[in-house]
Order: C-alpha cells, then sequence, then structure tokens
C-alpha cells in the first residue's frame, strides 16, 4: 500500500533541478496533520491532513482527498497566498510525477482557497482541498 501522507511530503519537498518554487519558499516544512512543535509561524510551511475515510485503495492504485493549509511566515495573507499559488502550480494537473513513494497519476484542486485564521494563534492561512490519484 502506498504512504499517500510520504507521496505527499516527498512531491511537496522535491527540488526538482534546483527549480521548484514551492521548495524555495517551505524548504522542508510539510507536515501532517499538525505543525511541527515549536514552529511559530516564522516560515512558510504546509500543514496537511489526509482523512482515512478517504482513502480509497484498488490495486495498485490509491485515489484520496486532502486538506492542506498554507502559511506565509508572516502576519500578511498575501504571503500564505504565493505558497498557495506555489502548491497549486507544484500539485494541480501534474501527471507521472515520480517520488521515492510513488507516482503521482493526478493530483486536482477541488475546491478554491479560502483566507482564514487560526482561532488560537492567529496566524493566517490559506486552504484548500485536492484530489490525488497515485500508484
Amino acid at each position: 500500500m502506498i504512504d499517500v501522507e510520504q507521496l505527499i511530503f516527498e512531491h511537496a519537498t522535491a527540488n526538482v533541478a534546483a527549480n521548484s518554487v514551492l521548495y524555495g519558499l517551505i524548504g522542508t516544512n510539510a507536515w501532517s496533520p499538525v505543525a511541527e512543535e515549536g514552529w511559530q509561524n516564522d516560515s512558510a510551511a504546509i500543514v496537511f491532513n489526509v482523512p482515512v475515510e478517504s482513502k480509497h485503495f484498488t490495486a495498485p492504485t490509491v485515489r484520496a482527498l486532502f486538506d492542506v493549509k498554507l502559511y506565509g511566515g508572516t502576519q500578511y495573507f498575501n504571503d500564505a497566498r504565493a505558497v498557495y499559488r506555489a502548491f497549486v502550480d507544484r500539485f494541480h494537473g501534474h501527471v507521472g510525477d515520480t517520488t521515492a513513494t510513488g507516482i503521482v497519476l493526478m493530483c486536482e484542486l477541488i475546491t478554491g482557497t479560502k483566507n482564514l485564521v487560526e482561532p488560537v494563534t492567529k496566524y493566517p492561512y490559506c486552504f484548500a482541498k485536492f484530489e490525488l490519484h497515485a500508484q
């Protein structure tokens, strides 16, 4: 079975030919299902969640829905939206991208983004939902 969370992490943090805009923004700041302890929105990051009930395995492929929160590392929505745009560029519509864990057969943005604020920390972020097919 494919580790969907690891596949998303690898695809998000791949420094493809030293030309990944997303990697340039977040580096390896990609976590699931919550941010790393100690992170305080002092650097751009993504936090994604793949609900267990959204994973559908049909050997040898998997289909999953995942939510992603995109943080800009500042108190400004524009910085979070820059991470969102880079994430969409990296994921939406990509076919056949290979990582150590598997192959992204298809990934599609299924909702538009929303600007939201964390209720406790007040960190601004963008929220979106994607559908992933992998093998």
